[in-house]
């Protein structure tokens, strides 16, 4: 991403709380709570990657995806990462399962398989399925964001590997949690923006080592919680 786009990017996201027509987002980082849920945005397509959180925008998520294919990406099975999945289900009917944690609960694995979207990318994939942070699928998405679930620091070291220093934006890993967003993975990756989906009165999230961390390599970071939903042309 060229310092013109990074810049145009962070323009929109500044001006619109709500949508605007104005700028042609196709990336959303919902503010939900504490939890998680990215949806982009393209002609008969929405791809919803986690979908858990304590609150969720039904009406904006209408307007964006009603009438298209809805696939759904579960980095893994904690509730704030899954929890939207139940009323998703009834609100839409034409969803579908994309490439992600094979996990059996709420009729995930019921659901029709999706045919895998180019603009998504496997980063890594979880080697014991028990059900453990360590085990969270990440995914990049357009090259640009970078979206870890809640992958520890251990797993940031395998999967960081496979970027090269291009400028990304970070969802940070676990919501900001200490066991995230490792030096090795700041150091390797050339991040230019991070973004934390947390409350902070829930898990103090995020962790003011990890705060110290993005000063020290000059990344600035947005919250939801301050910022509301966040809208990004990628």
């Amino acid at each position: 991403m060229n310092k013109n786009a990074f810049a145009s990017a962070i323009l929109c996201l500044i001006i619109s709380h709500p949508i605007q027509p104005d700028c042609l987002f196709n990336t959303h980082i919902w503010n939900i709570g504490q939890g998680s849920w990215t949806t982009f945005v393209k002609p008969g397509h929405c791809l919803h990657l986690d979908v858990g959180g304590e609150k969720f925008p039904w009406q904006a998520l209408q307007e964006l995806c009603k009438g298209k294919q809805n696939m759904i990406l579960i980095s893994h099975p904690d509730w704030d990462h899954i929890n939207g999945l139940i009323i998703l289900k009834q609100r839409f009917t034409n969803l579908c399962r994309g490439p992600s944690y094979p996990w059996q609960k709420l009729g995930y694995r019921n659901l029709p398989p999706c045919l895998r979207q180019p603009e998504l990318k496997i980063l890594y994939q979880g080697e014991s399925q028990q059900q453990g942070n360590a085990d969270s699928w990440v995914y990049l998405l357009k090259g640009k964001l970078i979206i870890p679930g809640d992958s520890l620091k251990n797993q940031e070291q395998k999967w960081s590997r496979q970027l090269n220093r291009m400028a990304k934006i970070l969802i940070l890993g676990h919501h900001g949690s200490n066991t995230s967003s490792s030096e090795v993975l700041l150091t390797r990756v050339k991040i230019d923006l991070a973004i934390a989906s947390a409350r902070k009165s829930k898990y103090g999230h995020p962790h003011p080592k990890v705060k110290a961390r993005l000063k020290k390599h000059h990344i600035p970071l947005i919250t939801t919680e301050d910022w509301g939903h966040i809208h990004l042309q990628l």
